[in-house]
């Protein structure tokens, strides 16, 4: 699990330069609303996350992100505070219509996350290793033929630890700039 986190941050850290051909290479960055839900009870708190991508068809994308957020104070679930401090993402992205040279498109993700949550519970800092498989749907709106914003939801966990059933969720938006 831990490799793939670090394997997610090299692609993230990769330069554009190296991979810039013909317009396939994209990045962006999103601003959300992310939440952990279990037992019934939910954390939110205000995420950023940060996308590099590579068209392989006009239909297929793979796509590496890196999460993090703020932390947030709640009396939800007997925690003092909460936040991700990071959280790596692979995903295949699945896009209609098949073409590159639409200005909208609607898109569905499919992948897996690794990351860690961590909570303040009585002035004490608890971690939590997350993963497990991740997906969502979104639109992408392009004003011209590489500037364009996407707006997002995407169930970044769902999984189970000790028999509880958590998901980690994020609603965003966004700007997406290809190459």
């Amino acid at each position: 699990m831990r490799k793939l986190g670090i394997i997610l941050i090299l692609l993230l850290a990769t330069p554009a330069a190296v991979l810039a051909e013909g317009e396939r290479l994209y990045w962006g960055v999103m601003i959300g609303s992310t939440d952990y839900e279990v037992r019934g009870s939910r954390l939110y708190v205000t995420s950023l996350n940060g996308r590099v991508g590579w068209d392989f068809l006009s239909w297929l994308a793979v796509e590496g992100r890196f999460l993090t957020s703020d932390s947030s104070s709640s009396s939800s679930l007997n925690v003092n505070g909460f936040k991700i401090p990071y959280m790596g993402t692979a995903f295949a992205k699945f896009s209609l219509p098949a073409n590159r040279t639409s200005r909208a498109k609607v898109y569905a993700l499919a992948g897996y996350s690794v990351g860690r949550l961590e909570f303040e519970e009585a002035g004490t800092n608890v971690f939590f290793d997350a993963s497990g498989p991740a997906y969502g749907v979104g639109v992408e709106i392009f004003a011209d033929d590489k500037n364009g914003l996407n707006i997002e939801w995407a169930r970044m966990v769902d999984d189970s630890d000790g028999g509880d059933d958590y998901t980690i969720t994020q609603i965003g938006i966004g700007y997406v700039r290809r190459f």
